[in-house]
């Protein structure tokens, strides 16, 4: 597991691909590990509109994001229970047992306590269902088809997908390149390239969403100086937003597939068990999925 960067080409056409592969097959230390394809798709909720749904199918997995456009990010959602936590607490804090004379008949509850003398507790403010976004991935992608056929809320497909084919190769055992031709609908969208330095296990935290300097000059060496004219897709994620990002889905409590009232099915992530490799490439591929899904939906090349 590394650090990745996406570079883009928006005009190039896909008779450009054989330009860029040869240039990299050129390099030394090179070697062609075989075919790299992913495809997306769009859904979207015929019972609340503001509710999305992207699928992207990357190798053996099915990635998916779930977008409610009418809640909050989860920092803000967070903060907001927060503080909602700290004015109940306070109320209940201000809340005093009823004073007492003296001579007064102390009748005991059915607990032997007397009255009053148990304050209300501050009652605890619950996490939402979902918060803005949640990011699920499924093994193999067929359970997403088995899912879907189960919710008993309606998912509909929307009119237009995108993809990405090309070649992946490998420079020592350092660097994995990725390149490929972008596809929305029936046209093509340029050229990609996402560059991953496995040696750099955390991101450095940057202002303007630039990869950092290795990755930079590493891309500006292996493109053909005719394609020196890409832009990088911002990565503005600190470690902690990944975590946040991975991890989405398990703030739910899982249920089992088909269980759920919703269409929100929290925790069908579970559905099939977590491969071997789960915590270690399984986590860089997520990584690369969602920033694929980001790409496409910030271009609009996904709809």
């Amino acid at each position: 597991m590394g650090v990745t960067c996406i570079a883009r080409w928006p005009l190039a056409l896909p008779n450009s691909m054989p330009q860029f592969v040869g240039h990299i097959l050129n390099l030394p230390n090179v070697e062609h590990r075989g075919r790299w394809k992913c495809s997306a798709r769009s859904f979207r909720s015929s019972v609340h509109p503001e509710r999305f749904l992207y699928t992207l199918v990357y190798g053996e997995n099915a990635h998916i994001l779930l977008e409610d456009r009418k809640s909050l990010e989860r920092p803000a959602a967070l903060e907001k229970i927060r503080f909602e936590q700290e004015a109940a607490e306070q109320a209940a804090a201000t809340v005093s047992a009823p004073p007492m004379e003296d001579d007064d008949v102390i009748i005991l509850d059915a607990a032997g306590q007397e009255p009053g003398a148990v304050l209300p507790k501050a009652k605890n403010i619950p996490l939402p269902l979902h918060f803005r976004t949640t990011f699920i991935s499924l093994k193999p992608p067929s359970t997403f088809e088995q899912f879907l056929g189960q919710v008993k809320a309606k998912w509909g497909s929307r009119p237009g997908n995108a993809g990405i084919e090309g070649v992946t190769f490998t420079i020592g055992t350092d660097w994995i390149i990725r390149v490929g031709f972008i596809q929305a609908g029936s046209g093509h969208k340029g050229v990609m390239l996402e560059t991953e330095y496995l040696p750099l296990q955390t991101f450095p935290p940057t202002t303007d969403g630039q990869p950092p300097a290795i990755l930079a000059e590493f891309v500006a060496s292996i493109v053909p100086q005719s394609h020196a004219d890409y832009t990088f897709l911002p990565m503005r994620f600190s470690e902690e937003q990944w975590s946040e990002i991975l991890g989405s889905a398990d703030d739910a409590q899982p249920k089992p597939l088909g269980a759920t009232e919703g269409e929100y099915s929290y925790g069908f992530e579970y559905a099939t068990p977590h491969p071997s490799d789960w915590g270690s490439g399984f986590t860089q591929e997520r990584r690369s999925a969602f920033l694929l899904l980001r790409m496409m939906l910030d271009e609009k090349l996904l709809v």
